[in-house]
């Protein structure tokens, strides 16, 4: 390459040299330039020989450069790039710009000089004021985050950790720094459970940990880490952030608490409630709810069609019309009505319910309560029953006291008309009916007086079977000869407070329903024998024995309708001639008036037994 050649390559080189390059003599003056000159100083490098340094420096700097300067040029020494730290030159438009310099003695033309190489560092400096900024802002965000940061090595000794993890654990920084992590864990084979999951996931979120504070309570924690890793790739720590979680988890177990003992009390209480939202259309109904219907709670929310599916079809209709109304109206609700679960078991169930408005007035949420009101029903229909029976009672005494004057007349009338009058033919057989037919009404008056309970009795203690074994005696005769009468007595049972005479009418009014409800014949058996009160099924309440008087028959039977009336006074299935529908009310009054309680077990084609069950004396 010739010379020439080489001093247009030198010189296209440094046109597109990044730096600019200067050839400084000891008093400052500068004698050659080239490079980037211009972008640098804002002066082509043709223009620059003969011009001082000093025009270079910001005018407080320059007489301490002065000084700097001849020192230097007194003893020259290679500085490399960046030595001395980042100066600032004054462009000739009268900017700032910060560059790194290089310096290197030279010899030329047996004179010494001074090699300056400038190089623009606004950029770097620009990025690394960008970076303080972030890992200031990186420090700031570690030192305010209320969730604890820390840094380990491998093994687990902690060498870094932010202000809530002092808070979170109760040590301060240097005290967290002296130990290993696995010192706070509660338990410290957890920890082995992260370094698995973080080997095989390479990043661990959201792990459970309970951690020891200084103080020996226990604190319950997210953690969520990742591993720190040397050149060579091979873990050399971890960073992690602690979420502290024990008020959360506090919380959590109160609402479980809280939804058990709610779940519990609605089925104490026979309770449910549930809701209805017009943009979700469902009804969202609570476990209890559930339980109600006698559905299972994984079957979820119903629409208002199967909820309607499950009301009674003679109340589906007016349900349907209150809560359309209500749904359309608000207001508040309160229903009662009939739901079949299980088949074909039917309950009744109470609403109580109230509306949400939105802004615009319109009914938008629904919220509703439900308790299951079939016992009270039942309880209200006996009330009513039993002041149907008290009223009934009080007409029945009325009538009777009345009769029996009217039989007492008829009764002495016909005993002095046979006293008085002849001894034999038509005219005395007249009397003799009109007699018995004054008796037989004396008994149907004992028998409306006993059912009202005003017929004057003197109970005391009586041997059941004793007394049974006598009454049925005078049945025997009455029953006609399709009929069998058996007796299984026990003889030694406890006795029971009764007048003898209830005792005849128990045994008379059964043993005669029976043989009514078979005309046609059949058996009928008489039995006694000692209960406790665990083998009495339908006994509520008491302690201790009973002696139970049962009539069975192989008859027809009852059916529901009939079985539910049994003992409803003057009821009866032997029509107008047949019967006063007062045998079954009579022994139910007879075993109330003494304690007792009457059993009727029936079904049709497979005859009937009556259970009357009295408290051993």
């Amino acid at each position: 390459m010739s010379d020439e050649d080489l001093f247009e390559l030198l010189s296209t080189i440094a046109r597109h040299a990044p730096d600019a390059v200067l050839v400084v003599g000891g008093n400052g003056t500068i004698h050659f330039a080239l490079g980037a000159t211009e972008r640098i100083l804002g002066v082509p490098a043709e223009e620059l020989p003969g011009e001082s340094v000093e025009r270079f420096v910001p005018e407080e700097f320059r007489a301490r450069h002065r000084d700097l300067r001849a020192a230097y040029h007194a003893r020259p020494t290679p500085r490399p790039m960046g030595e001395g730290g980042p100066l600032t030159v004054l462009r000739e438009d009268g900017s700032h710009l910060p560059v790194s310099i290089q310096l290197s003695p030279i010899q030329w033309k047996e004179r010494q000089w001074t090699l300056t190489v400038l190089r623009d560092i606004s950029e770097e400096r620009e990025l690394a004021r960008g970076w303080e900024d972030l890992q200031r802002r990186y420090s700031e965000l570690i030192r305010s985050s209320p969730d604890a940061i820390y840094e380990t090595t491998e093994e687990g000794r902690i060498v870094e950790a932010n202000p809530a993890m002092e808070v979170l654990l109760g040590y301060d920084r240097e005290e967290l720094k002296a130990l290993n992590v696995r010192d706070l864990y509660a338990d410290p084979t957890v920890r082995d459970a992260f370094r698995e999951r973080m080997e095989e996931e390479q990043r661990v979120a959201n792990f459970e940990v309970t951690l020891t504070r200084k103080d020996g309570s226990e604190r319950i924690c997210l953690l969520s880490a990742s591993p720190r890793r040397d050149p060579e790739g091979r873990i050399s720590g971890y960073q992690g952030i602690l979420k502290d979680m024990t008020e959360e988890r506090e919380l959590e177990r109160r609402l479980q608490e809280s939804h058990r003992r709610f779940v519990v009390a609605e089925g104490v209480g026979r309770m449910g409630s549930w809701q209805w939202i017009r943009e979700d259309r469902g009804i969202s109904c609570s476990p209890g709810m559930h339980r109600l219907l006698g559905v299972n709670g994984a079957q979820g929310d119903h629409d208002f069609r199967s909820f309607l599916a499950w009301v009674h079809e003679e109340d589906r209709d007016r349900v349907a019309d209150r809560f359309r109304t209500f749904q359309r109206e608000g207001g508040s609700l309160s229903l009662e009505h009939r739901i079949v679960v299980h088949g074909d078991e039917v309950r009744w169930l109470r609403h109580r319910a109230e509306a949400e408005r939105d802004p615009r007035g319109r009914p938008w949420r629904l919220v509703g309560t439900v308790i299951d009101v079939t016992e009270t029903k039942r309880l209200e229909a006996r009330v009513l029953e039993a002041q149907k029976l008290e009223a009934v009672g009080e007409l029945a005494a009325g009538i009777a006291h009345e009769f029996n004057n009217l039989l007492t007349v008829i009764q002495g009338n016909a005993e002095f008309a046979l006293l008085d009058g002849p001894k034999s033919g038509p005219f005395v057989e007249n009397l003799e009916r009109i007699r018995a037919a004054a008796d037989q009404g004396s008994l149907v008056t004992g028998r409306l007086l006993s059912f009202a309970q005003r017929q004057v009795v003197t109970p005391g203690p009586v041997n059941l079977s004793e007394a049974v074994r006598s009454a049925g005696s005078l049945l025997e005769g009455s029953l006609g000869p399709h009929f069998e009468l058996d007796y299984d007595l026990e003889p030694a049972l406890p006795k029971v407070i009764l007048d003898p005479h209830q005792v005849e009418q128990i045994v008379a009014n059964l043993v005669l329903n029976a043989r009514d409800a078979a005309p046609q014949g059949g058996r009928i058996k008489i039995s006694t024998r000692l209960l406790r009160a665990e083998q009495m099924d339908v006994w509520e309440e008491g302690e201790g024995a009973y002696v139970s008087l049962s009539v069975i028959d192989d008859g027809p039977g009852m059916p529901p309708e009939v079985r539910e009336k049994a003992f409803e006074p003057f009821f009866t299935t032997k029509g107008v001639q047949g019967g006063t529908g007062l045998g079954l009310p009579v022994v139910h009054g007879i075993a109330k008036q003494q304690g007792g309680r009457v059993r009727l077990e029936s079904d049709p084609g497979a005859g009937t037994a009556v259970h009357v069950d009295f408290p051993v004396a």
